[in-house]
């Protein structure tokens, strides 16, 4: 199983509560409808939790709360990412895709990675 890992910034002039309720309702939206087309296999978000939640973990690392959120996109293999990618729309889907979190994901503070996932637990 192979994942995007989005460490999502919000932009900076929407409010917190003005981006997760777009991420949530909008954005959320639009992925459903993107996913046949991108062959995702599934779609999670996680919303960083506000206050003094995280106060434990700011020893550890004061970056843990500067996220505002992470996002998640599995798909089966490289391979199924690659042929959704290599189709008219797949690649429409992803433009969409991308173009849409430009509107309140700050792009150049969000970080994206893959991974492969091995299951301990």
């Amino acid at each position: 199983m192979i994942k995007m890992v989005a460490l999502a910034k919000k932009k900076p002039e929407i409010t917190l509560e003005e981006f997760y309720k777009y991420w949530l309702e909008d954005h959320a939206k639009l992925v459903s409808e993107c996913a046949e087309a991108m062959r995702m296999r599934r779609y999670i978000q996680s919303h960083t939790l506000q206050g003094n939640n995280n106060i434990f973990l700011q020893s550890r690392d004061e970056e843990v709360t500067s996220y505002d959120g992470i996002a998640e996109v599995w798909w089966d293999s490289l391979e199924e990412l690659n042929m959704a990618l290599a189709t008219p729309e797949g690649r429409a889907a992803n433009k969409l895709l991308k173009e849409d979190e430009s509107k309140f994901v700050d792009l150049s503070k969000t970080k994206f990675f893959f991974t492969e996932e091995h299951t301990i637990i």
